[in-house]
């Protein structure tokens, strides 16, 4: 039986393979964005505690240069965290890219493989239906020859004759007459010839 052959495996596997990629972008996507998560999270909680220094000292009477010095630190760590901020932003842009290419990437995939399960149904239904057709056709040979066996008999010139001993039947063939046992017997008695006289030379008559 003919095997079940998808012309579209090629294509199938190439878009296994591109969910596959996209699968892994997005992970490193994840990986990147959290990443950046918790540096931003690291900086604020720095400027957190620079914010309460400042506090803290302006409370205990700093000195202005001091108090200037704290102030830049303080304001150098709020520009980095409004950095990393951005970049978490990004980050997340792309890791949510990336989730949407690999969801695209796995309903063209599935869309696919649906449509090869179709053929392969289409496929195995077919092969169903010939296999019954193919054990219908068998089914119906034998009566098929019974059917046809008089005919052929007919079509050589062979019949079948009753035969005077025991029901048995003989083959003869058609048109051609039967002879009992006695007209056999006369048959050879008109053909045999009448015996010949021999002479033998030299004897006295």
């Amino acid at each position: 039986m003919k095997r079940f052959q998808f012309t579209l495996q090629t294509l199938l596997a190439w878009r296994e393979q591109k969910e596959q990629t996209a699968q892994r972008r997005y992970a490193q996507a994840l990986g990147d964005s959290e990443r950046v998560r918790v540096k931003m999270r690291s900086m604020e909680a720095d400027l957190e505690r620079c914010w309460e220094a400042v506090r803290e000292q302006i409370m205990a009477g700093i000195s202005a240069g001091s108090l200037a010095r704290l102030r830049s630190y303080t304001a150098r760590v709020e520009e980095r965290r409004k950095q990393l901020q951005r970049e978490y932003q990004t980050a997340c842009r792309i890791a949510e890219q990336a989730r949407c290419d690999m969801v695209c990437a796995m309903q063209n995939r599935k869309a696919l493989e649906h449509y090869r399960a179709r053929r392969r149904l289409a496929f195995d239904l077919a092969a169903a239906r010939g296999e019954q057709r193919f054990l219908d056709d068998l089914a119906a040979r034998p009566s098929a020859l019974g059917a046809a066996m008089p005919a052929c008999k007919r079509a050589v010139g062979i019949e079948r004759h009753p035969s005077t001993k025991g029901g048995e039947s003989n083959s003869t063939f058609a048109g051609s007459k039967m002879l009992e046992p006695t007209e056999l017997a006369l048959t050879d008695a008109g053909n045999a010839s009448a015996p010949t006289e021999i002479q033998m030379p030299g004897l006295p008559g």
